[in-house]
């Protein structure tokens, strides 16, 4: 669910929800184009806007690859993480109403 459910299915939502699912490992940005299910060039296009927010930062260098993660420490990281993790809530919750009604119906067969 996360973000992607509020906001739509964008490039930035899916780099984002990828991130803030996995905030403690780091990834080079081909890795989270991968595992994003967004194309390097879409990846590029909107990773300016999430560094110059602070919602990724830079961890480390292996080689020539250069390693980011969600940045936890970002205050708009943060409230996104947590507006994620309340969709999360709020569609168990939802989901967990909707199977204790379909539990209390009586099967047209069983009424007689």
């Amino acid at each position: 669910m996360g973000l992607v459910h509020i906001f739509g299915d964008s490039t930035i939502m899916r780099i984002i929800d990828f991130l803030d699912i996995y905030p403690y490992w780091d990834y080079s940005k081909t890795e989270i184009a991968k595992y994003s299910k967004v194309s390097k060039a879409a990846l590029y296009a909107a990773w300016p806007m999430l560094e110059k927010n602070g919602i990724v930062k830079e961890t480390r260098r292996i080689g020539r690859a250069v390693m980011y993660k969600f940045n936890r420490e970002n205050k708009i990281a943060q409230m996104l993480e947590k507006m994620a993790l309340e969709t999360d809530l709020q569609a168990l919750d939802e989901a967990r109403k909707e199977h204790e009604a379909q539990k209390h119906k009586i099967p047209a067969r069983a009424r007689g």
